[in-house]
């Protein structure tokens, strides 16, 4: 894969959980995608997130009272063309890391915190279109999680799809994977926090 623009990317992690989930299951994250990336010209780390996030601190909290925890992935491209090598790129620089870091994640977690469900969230923001496509896989393990996280190849073909053939305004486009389920259209949300606020109103549905 080439250098380009097209494929150049800045990524955080995103995670909320009690004392146990953070330590058993994002630092683990962090740390294998720090090691995965960190000779990689083409990503870079950045806390300088895109203003039409809308992000503050809650929504990793409230939606840790939810679900056990809480993590997720996000990436940020300029350019609507990165749509094309998206693929290329979660399965060559994202995918390894996070199915290494979370193929392990139920055995270190605490009796109390390995019953409550978890929650996996891909982000993918492209500033040319100012839009934040967040794919949220929901399981009561991590080993369930990660036999869905093959959708989300799928689930990103669709919304971008779905984006080129729509008007919209709102810059938050949710997918929930439940059980092998996706809705097909997005639900649409003009900050982070408030498609963590539906989340959270779904309560026991999501399981």
């Amino acid at each position: 894969m080439s250098n380009s623009d097209e494929s150049r990317f800045g990524y955080t992690v995103f995670a909320g959980g009690d004392r146990n989930f953070l330590r058993s299951v994002s630092i683990p994250l962090v740390e294998i995608l720090d090691n995965y990336l960190e000779s990689d010209e083409s990503a870079t780390f950045t806390e300088d997130l895109p203003d039409y996030l809308a992000i503050d601190s809650r929504p990793a909290a409230e939606a840790a009272i939810l679900i056990g925890g809480v993590v997720g992935v996000f990436a940020f491209f300029a350019s609507w063309l990165a749509t094309k090598i998206l693929d290329d790129i979660y399965e060559a620089k994202l995918q390894p890391a996070i199915r290494r870091a979370l193929g392990t994640a139920d055995q270190k977690l605490e009796e109390t915190n390995s019953r409550k469900a978890k929650m996996l969230l891909l982000g993918i923001s492209y500033a040319e279109k100012r839009v934040f496509i967040l794919i949220c896989i929901v399981g009561e393990t991590f080993v369930e999680i990660l036999n869905s996280e093959h959708m989300i190849k799928m689930v990103h073909r669709n919304a971008v799809v779905w984006i080129e053939n729509n008007s919209f305004s709102e810059p938050i486009h949710l997918y929930i994977v439940n059980h092998g389920n996706v809705n097909l259209e997005p639900l649409r949300f003009d900050s982070l926090a408030l498609a963590h606020r539906h989340i959270r109103s779904m309560g026991s549905d999501l399981l």
